[in-house]
């Protein structure tokens, strides 16, 4: 019926599709005091006809806005209908939808593609008056996220992004209807096969430790649910070659760049600070490259913030600071861990078991604290005979809204944390890190001289 109304065809058919459709409004009220099920047809129509056709879908929304602002107006004999709300819902998805479609569908607009989808999967997944989440639309934000990722080569981000519908499926044999490249099946089968698409992106990604997360929770559902020990035999066999690849596979990871946005951005950027995960194997040059990109008209410098002559000469200026990870113990000692976090940071370092890929992973994964330092010299001397006497060192601690890797690979900075570090301090800082750098080399001799005897036939671990 509301197709109808979508902007072709005569003016009285128009009118003749909206008193139909106003009908069903009032028709559903009366029947349950909410008008949700028009509320849900309407916003799946809206989403159908702006992502197909913007210009009809915008005309065919403001047709819709100014034929039932009128009749809620002017129907005095149902009053009560929540009017106003209604079209409230129907006006805010609206607007984050064309905000979405605004931007080009290249990877140079990755961030904010990413933030509007995320905006708008955030309102779907708000409860209705019937206390309803609008599943079938989030679950398509779901796919176009993945497929952006995927697209990009985002394979952790994918994963993680396919969590999302995974966690909100149950093992139930209730039938869900065909989506995108998803058949027609049960609600357990569509979990089993998203979980199993989530193995493949972490896989892919050398996100191993999240690959065998889902290995394991498959392995429950065969074991457990359907007693389906063929798949479950396969599953473990996948497992198995999950952890040798941890153990014998060497990787790298991302650095994380600071970004400081000044002058006449976005609303969005203006004055915010992010924290930005760099890909694989990039270099802080070819970040820089890539922000040069998307933004040719500004100044990029390589400080911690721009200089004041730097905003009087040009209009956008872009701070770029390269962030290190540190460690797990130094972000305790600043109580910038919570109490649950610090025990499993102790547990973990305190096993003398633990190898070095799985403590490089978890020095790398989970992270949402940063940190970069200003050598800030105090003698008095121009040219001083001992530079490092009088050399503090301020670091600057950044806490990220979420813990990366997420759904997206840049997060806005939430709070941050300034210390000083005496010459003393410094100095016993980094006789320290080069100690630790000794330990490493150190720890990979042994295992391979371990792993040579073991090839020798000689004793295994006791």
């Amino acid at each position: 019926v509301v197709v109808g109304g979508g902007g072709g065809g005569s003016p009285e058919s128009q009118k003749l599709c909206m008193d139909i459709y106003y009908s069903m409004i009032v028709t559903e009220y009366k029947c349950t005091s909410t008008i949700n099920r028009v509320e849900r047809f309407t916003i799946d129509f809206l989403s159908e006809m702006v992502h197909d056709n913007q210009v009809r879908g915008e005309a065919f929304y403001r047709m819709l806005e100014e034929e039932l602002k009128q009749r809620f107006a002017t129907d005095v004999a149902h009053t009560k209908l929540p009017g106003a709300l209604f079209l409230d819902h129907i006006g805010h998805l609206h607007d984050l939808m064309l905000s979405l479609l605004k931007f080009p569908t290249t990877g140079i607009y990755e961030d904010e593609r990413t933030s509007r989808a995320l905006a708008l999967m955030d309102y779907l997944r708000k409860k209705d008056e019937s206390g309803n989440i609008r599943k079938e639309m989030y679950f398509r934000y779901v796919d176009f996220l993945v497929e952006l990722h995927a697209e990009l080569k985002n394979y952790q981000e994918a994963g993680i992004t396919l969590l999302l519908e995974v966690d909100m499926l149950d093992w139930k044999d209730n039938m869900l209807e065909p989506r995108g490249e998803f058949p027609r099946e049960s609600e357990k089968q569509r979990k089993e096969r998203l979980l199993q698409n989530a193995i493949s992106f972490f896989t892919t990604g050398q996100d191993w430790e999240r690959a065998i997360e889902m290995c394991e929770r498959l392995e429950a559902f065969y074991r457990y649910d359907v007693f389906d020990y063929d798949f479950l035999a396969s599953v473990l066999r996948q497992e198995a070659e999950l952890f040798h690849k941890i153990a014998s596979t060497p990787r790298f990871y991302p650095s994380y760049y600071r970004v400081i946005f000044c002058g006449e951005f976005e609303d969005e950027e203006n004055g915010n600070e992010y924290v930005y995960r760099g890909g694989r194997l990039e270099k802080v040059m070819n970040f820089t490259q890539r922000i040069k990109r998307k933004y040719p008209d500004a100044k990029l410098v390589m400080r911690w913030s721009p200089k004041e002559e730097d905003l009087k000469e040009h209009k956008k200026i872009i701070a770029i600071t390269t962030l290190k990870l540190p460690s797990w113990q130094v972000i305790a000692e600043k109580e910038l861990l919570s109490e649950e976090e610090k025990k499993r940071v102790l547990k973990l370092r305190s096993n003398p078991h633990v190898t070095e890929p799985v403590m490089q992973y978890f020095e790398n994964n989970n992270r949402s604290v940063f940190m970069y330092e200003k050598p800030e010299q105090r003698a008095k001397e121009k040219r001083p005979a001992n530079e490092f006497k009088e050399l503090w060192i301020r670091q600057t601690f950044l806490v990220s809204e979420a813990s990366f890797p997420t759904v997206r690979r840049r997060c806005r900075v939430v709070s941050k944390k300034e210390f000083m570090l005496t010459p003393i301090e410094n100095a016993t800082n980094l006789v320290h890190e080069k100690n630790c750098q000794i330990l490493k080399e150190m720890k990979k001799v042994s295992a391979a001289a371990a792993e040579a005897m073991s090839a020798g036939g000689g004793m295994g671990r006791v």
